[in-house]
């Protein structure tokens, strides 16, 4: 991987990294969060997208009693930043619609996630999602990843093992749409396969 394993200020204080991979000064990916950055409040766009598409997060949507919270070490795998801790059942980052984000072909989502399971799953857990366009990357009622597009209709591919995967531990987990397939990966490798094609829906 490409990252800096200590990074500090002439003060010597700490510093976090974040990569954005980009080709003539456009991103490859239109949101990058990397959530290395302490941000606590409900201001607008203060969560940052470090893609050049600026498509910034707002905690809760705006909502106090939405905001998940930001933390760092263990919590976070002792990476050189730090993570949002989401309670499960209304915590959000919010992230306003724009036309960059009205995907209607080839897509892909990765994301870094540690699941504290739940007693009572009765609702699926979103860890990315568009309204009534995708739901790109989801935790089942059953603890299972999951992955959803809307065609013509919705259109998912659930992963093949269980929950175990994510459960109390970090894992990279992904979603791949080419048009014709969207797989589920886990950690590098593909665990999940459907045929599903069609145009994306690109309702906000």
């Amino acid at each position: 991987g490409v990252g800096a394993r200590s990074l500090a200020d002439a003060d010597g204080e700490a510093l976090a990294c974040s990569v954005d991979w980009r080709q003539n000064g456009t991103s490859a990916a239109v949101l990058n969060m990397s959530f290395n950055k302490n941000v606590t409040a409900t201001t607008a766009d203060a969560v940052l997208d470090y893609s050049t598409y600026s498509n910034d997060g707002t905690l809760g949507g705006g909502t106090a009693a939405n905001v998940p919270t930001w933390t760092t070490g263990a919590t976070c795998g002792n990476n050189s930043g730090g993570c949002y801790d989401f309670d499960g059942t209304n915590d959000y980052i919010r992230v306003a619609d724009h036309s960059t984000l009205d995907i209607t072909g080839n897509v892909s989502a990765m994301a870094w996630i540690k699941w504290g399971g739940a007693n009572s799953l009765t609702t699926i857990q979103y860890v990315l999602r568009k309204n009534d366009n995708y739901d790109l990357l989801q935790i089942n009622t059953d603890g299972v990843l999951k992955s959803e597009v809307f065609t013509s209709s919705w259109q998912q591919v659930t992963a093949a093992t269980t929950s175990s995967q994510i459960l109390n531990t970090w894992a990279h987990v992904a979603m791949v749409y080419n048009g014709s397939t969207l797989k589920i990966y886990i950690n590098g490798l593909e665990d999940g396969s459907a045929n599903v094609s069609g145009t994306l829906n690109t309702t906000s």
